[in-house]
């Protein structure tokens, strides 16, 4: 695993590496984990070298760290970015790019175990969708749910792979094993988003990871707004 931390205060780099390499050695994990304290190199790193997990500090001088986390997706869609900063103006916007995690300094190990502990590389146990196909039960992640659709009679589960399951059961019930995870928005008529795929929302839709569209409710968009900001905002306390 590669592990990058980016800040343009080298005492900040040091400390961060140090926490997470603390981290990893507690749960035997063998990780690379490398500082950088200049925003230009950051981003040629990582255009040459694969980061699994990034964190990244969102005030750095002239430059933005959200707006790194955008270059940083058109060749790396997988990577973890956890954002580092002193300040929460750019919380929803850090979220919009499909952040894991969002720390307000300064760092703890507590705050630094809870935020690599969103990541997938760091996940013991995965919340699960019980659904029924062809009388067999399955269990699909929440986390490669993109969107559920009702389609005809039948439901189905759009997956961040690429594919997409189909069940005989109703949107409706399905979803009431969603009902205490947030994450999953009804923004239209026999349609479910995960908020976690969700990178713009807007009067004129949804746009998911990957540039797809979805369609939003126009008579219930202030609630739906209101309902993902909400969820990002409580995702930002979760790291206090």
């Amino acid at each position: 695993m590669r592990i990058v931390v980016c800040d343009d205060e080298t005492a900040e780099v040091e400390l961060l590496c140090s926490m997470v390499r603390a981290f990893c050695e507690e749960r035997d994990v063998d990780a690379e984990v490398r500082g950088i304290s200049d925003y230009k190199r950051f981003l040629e790193d990582m255009a040459k070298v694969r980061a699994d997990i990034v964190l990244l500090d969102i005030c750095m001088g002239t430059h933005n760290g959200v707006e790194a986390a955008r270059v940083l997706r058109r060749f790396n869609e997988e990577c973890a970015v956890i954002f580092v900063t002193s300040s929460r103006e750019y919380a929803v916007e850090a979220f919009e790019v499909s952040a894991a995690h969002y720390v307000v300094k300064p760092v703890t190990p507590q705050k630094l175990q809870e935020a690599l502990g969103r990541t997938r590389f760091f996940q013991t146990q995965k919340k699960h969708l019980h659904i029924t196909v062809d009388y067999t039960e399955l269990r699909v992640p929440l986390d490669d749910i993109l969107y559920l659709e009702t389609v005809g009679r039948k439901t189905r589960l759009y997956l961040k792979s690429g594919a997409f399951v189909e069940t005989g059961m109703t949107l409706a019930r399905i979803s009431e094993q969603l009902w205490e995870e947030p994450r999953f928005l009804s923004c239209y008529r026999g349609i479910m988003v995960n908020a976690d795929y969700v990178q713009a929302l807007d009067e004129e839709g949804i746009i998911l990871k990957g540039r797809q569209r979805l369609p939003v409710s126009g008579k219930r968009f202030g609630e739906i707004r209101g309902l993902y900001h909400e969820y990002l905002i409580r995702k930002v306390r979760s790291g206090n």
